[in-house]
C-alpha cells in the first residue's frame, strides 16, 4: 500500500543583506528534490520578495510568511519546507510562535511540520534552534551597523538613489536620467545639475525666495533626479544636505570628510544653511508667492501694533490693524497695499543707489566681516572639538552619557557662534546690486518678494502709517513716518 504523503507548503526567502545568500531558484531546486525523500509532496510555493535583516524586520512585513500561516491554520497544508530554518525562525517569537500555534490549531504533529533538505525538526530542537538563529540574525544586524559606521568614519560615500548633482555610482544605470552622468561607478559630480545647484544657492545669497526659485526650476523644466516636481522642501533639503559640503555624516551626525568632490566650500554652504533657516520655505507648497512685502515693517499711527495682511471687500490688498485673539491691534487703521509698497520700492532704490550712502554701509559690512572672521575661528575649533569627541567615543574611552553631555554643551556653542557669524548677508547682496536706479527697478521686479524685503532690511527699520485726518480717495505720502536703519 502506497504511503499517503503529508501536503507540504514550500517557503522560500533571500536575505539581502548576507554576502552569499542562498538565490531563489536554487532554494527550490534542492528542496523540491529532497522532498519526496521524507514523504512530502510540495502542493505550493510562496516565494518572499528578498528582504533585509530577519532580526531587526521579525517577519513584521513578509506578507508570505503571514499567507503561510493562515493557509496551515486552515489546515490547507500538515507540514512547511524550508531550505534553512533560519528562513522562518529569524525574529524569535514573531518568526516561530504564530507558525507553531497554526500547527496545534490544525491539529498536526508538530514533530513532522517542520522540514529542511536535512530532514525533520522535532519540536524540542525548534526552541533551541530558534533561539540560537535569532542570536545569530542579532549577531550579522550589528555586524552590518558596524561596517557602516566604520565605512562613514572613513569618509566612504554610501549612495542611496542618485543625489542631485552627483553620478549614479553604477547603481541602476539604466534608471539614471542624467546626460551627462559617466555611470562608471564613482561618485563625482555631474557638470549640468552642479550648475543648477549653484545658481539656486546665489538667488538664495541675493535674498530671492525658495518659492521664486522652484516657480523658475518648473517653468524651465529642470528635471529632479526621479523626475519629479520641485518643491521648496525639496530644494531646501538638498542645499542643506551636508554631503554638499563634502561632508560624511552617519545618523544624523557629521563624522569624518568624506571621499568625493564637494560642490560648495564648508563656508559657503554654512551661510547657505543659514540663509535658509533665516528664510523658511513653506512645506512642500510648489507654487504661489507671498504677497505682502512689508509685513514686519509697517506699525499702526494710533496704537502702535502692528500691521497685517487684510483684503478688502474689493478684492484689493491692503495693510490693516486688526483686533483679535492673538492679534493685539486696535481695529482703527487700514491702508491699501500698492501705494505703501511703491513708496518703500522708491526709498529703498533711492538710497541704495545713492554712491555715499552705498559706502556707508559697505563700511559697516566690512567691519561685520571682520568680526565674523574671529568668530569663524572660534567656531572651528569648536567643530574640531566635537569631531575629537566622537573619536573618543567610538574609542570607547568616553562613556555614552559623558559624550551625550559634552556633545550637547558644544553644539548649543557652536550654533550661537554659527548664528552670528553668517547674519550679515548684506556683503554679498551690496556687491552685486547694479548702481543705477533703473537696473535695481528691474531686478526689484524680477528678483520678487524676498529679494525685496533684504533690500528693505537694508535701509528702513520701520514705517508708521498714521491715520487719514480726512476721508480722501487717493492715498496721502504724508502719512508715512520713516525709521531708517
Amino acid at each position: 500500500m502506497k504511503k499517503e504523503r503529508i501536503p507540504t507548503i514550500l517557503y522560500v526567502r533571500q536575505s539581502v543583506t548576507t554576502d552569499g545568500s542562498e538565490s531563489i531558484p536554487m532554494q527550490i531546486d534542492v528542496c523540491t528534490e529532497a522532498a519526496s525523500r521524507f514523504g512530502a509532496e510540495i502542493i505550493d510555493t510562496l516565494v518572499e520578495p528578498p528582504s533585509t535583516s530577519g532580526y531587526k524586520n521579525r517577519g513584521r512585513g513578509r506578507p508570505k510568511f503571514r499567507d503561510l500561516v493562515e493557509r496551515i491554520a486552515k489546515g490547507e497544508a500538515r507540514a512547511v519546507m524550508a531550505y534553512k530554518q533560519d528562513r522562518l525562525s529569524r525574529g524569535g517569537g514573531p518568526g516561530w510562535a504564530p507558525l507553531i500555534e497554526a500547527f496545534e490549531a490544525a491539529g498536526c504533529d508538530i514533530d513532522r511540520a517542520v522540514l529542511t533538505p536535512q530532514g525533520w525538526v522535532s519540536e524540542f530542537e525548534l526552541g533551541i534552534r530558534a533561539t540560537t538563529d535569532r542570536e545569530e540574525s542579532r549577531k550579522t544586524s550589528e555586524r552590518m551597523l558596524d561596517l557602516r559606521a566604520r565605512e562613514a568614519r572613513s569618509g566612504k560615500p554610501r549612495v542611496s538613489g542618485r543625489p542631485f548633482a552627483y553620478s549614479c555610482a553604477g547603481k541602476r544605470p539604466e534608471a539614471c536620467t542624467a546626460p551627462d552622468c559617466p555611470h562608471d561607478g564613482t561618485v563625482s559630480l555631474i557638470p549640468s545639475e552642479l550648475a543648477i545647484l549653484r545658481e539656486a544657492a546665489d538667488r538664495i545669497f541675493l535674498g530671492e525666495s525658495q518659492w521664486s526659485i522652484v516657480l523658475d526650476f518648473e517653468r524651465r523644466g529642470v528635471p529632479t533626479t526621479r523626475g519629479g516636481g520641485w518643491t521648496t522642501a525639496t530644494l531646501a533639503r538638498i542645499l542643506s544636505n551636508p554631503r554638499y559640503a563634502g561632508l560624511r555624516t552617519h545618523n544624523g551626525v557629521v563624522v569624518a570628510e568624506g571621499m568625493w568632490e564637494a560642490a560648495f566650500t564648508r563656508d559657503e554652504w554654512e551661510r547657505l544653511c543659514v540663509a535658509l533657516a533665516s528664510r523658511p520655505g513653506a512645506g512642500n507648497r510648489r507654487f504661489g508667492t507671498r504677497t505682502y512685502p512689508l509685513i514686519g515693517y509697517l506699525w499702526c499711527g494710533r496704537c502702535g501694533g502692528k500691521l497685517r495682511s487684510l483684503k478688502k471687500q474689493s478684492g484689493r490688498r491692503a495693510y490693516g490693524c486688526r483686533k483679535g485673539p492673538g492679534l493685539g491691534g486696535c481695529g482703527g487703521l487700514s491702508t491699501v497695499a500698492e501705494p505703501v509698497e511703491q513708496e518703500v520700492k522708491e526709498y529703498v532704490i533711492g538710497k541704495l543707489c545713492d554712491p555715499k550712502y552705498r559706502r556707508q554701509l559697505a563700511r559697516l559690512a566690512e567691519q561685520a566681516q571682520d568680526e565674523s572672521s574671529s568668530l569663524a575661528d572660534q567656531l572651528a575649533e569648536l567643530e574640531l572639538q566635537r569631531e575629537r569627541l566622537l573619536d573618543l567615543y567610538l574609542e570607547n574611552k568616553v562613556n555614552k552619557s559623558t559624550y551625550e553631555r559634552r556633545y550637547h554643551d558644544l553644539t548649543a556653542a557652536a550654533e550661537d557662534l554659527r548664528a552670528r557669524v553668517f547674519s550679515t548677508p548684506q556683503n554679498t547682496v551690496l556687491r552685486d546690486l547694479p548702481p543705477s536706479i533703473d537696473e535695481l527697478a528691474a531686478l526689484w521686479k524680477e528678483r520678487g518678494i524676498g529679494f525685496q524685503r533684504q533690500l528693505i532690511g537694508l535701509v528702513l527699520d520701520r514705517l508708521e502709517v498714521k491715520p487719514m485726518e480726512r476721508r480722501q480717495r487717493a492715498f496721502d505720502p504724508a502719512r508715512l513716518v520713516w525709521y531708517p536703519k
